[in-house]
């Protein structure tokens, strides 16, 4: 199934016309078992935070992929996804960040990219039987002004290669999020001979950029990321 925004989305006309977003919505409230998510942009904003969590609450697994801060391209669409990590992650939310690793031929296939922006998928996989694959990313830029597109596939075989596929490389491909018990977040990143390193702070190689991001973070922009 090709699902495609119509042109009148992007001049605020859309007059009952379905979106993508609509569109694939009933695929996730239906979901049963497992929902995955890759997204090079993730912008949840508090309704996201809402809906990934009541998932969780009916039992249904999440996980997201999404680019870490040295991997991401725009600086505000990370700094105002960091605003939602640890209440998706108490909600039971399973998050991943891209490392920013030079790419390695155990990348291909799963969308990692060569620029500076890692992550380029915009894919999801429900219950391992329903596979989507487009430009739409997980933030109110994809939901609300830009027209998106994609395909939708009915595909139980392809859906559980692909999960099986990205779930062994995850490991050596991107960060770990976790609560430690005091509520704070830390890093987990696997290196190839299995050792496995904590970063206690989030891990990157400029701290100022990390502030700066804080302070764009708290601008009132979120709803156009």
């Amino acid at each position: 199934l090709l699902v495609s925004d119509p042109p009148q989305k992007a001049a605020g006309d859309l007059e009952g016309l379905p979106i993508v977003a609509s569109v694939v919505a009933p695929y996730f409230e239906a979901a049963e078992r497992e929902v995955f998510a890759d997204s090079a942009y993730f912008v949840p904003r508090a309704g996201g935070e809402r809906w990934l969590g009541e998932m969780e609450a009916r039992g249904v697994d999440v996980t997201i992929l999404t680019n870490s801060y040295d991997s991401n391209d725009v600086m505000p669409v990370y700094a105002h996804y960091a605003r939602s990590r640890k209440r998706l992650m108490q909600s039971g939310v399973d998050l991943w960040e891209l490392r920013p690793d030079r790419a390695r031929e155990d990348r291909q296939g799963l969308g990692l990219g060569l620029s500076q922006s890692g992550l380029h998928a915009k894919t999801f996989i429900i219950d391992q039987r329903y596979l989507f694959v487009g430009s739409f990313n997980w933030d109110p830029r994809s939901v609300k002004i830009n027209t998106e597109m994609g395909i939708l596939m009915d595909a139980p075989g392809f859906s559980r290669a692909a999960t099986a596929g990205f779930r062994k490389r995850l490991y050596e491909t991107s960060y770990r999020l976790r609560l430690d018990p005091g509520g704070g977040i830390y890093w987990q990143a696997s290196d190839a001979d299995g050792t496995l390193r904590i970063y206690p702070d989030e891990p990157t190689a400029s701290r100022f950029g990390l502030m700066l991001s804080r302070i764009v973070g708290v601008l009132p922009i979120g709803n156009q990321l």
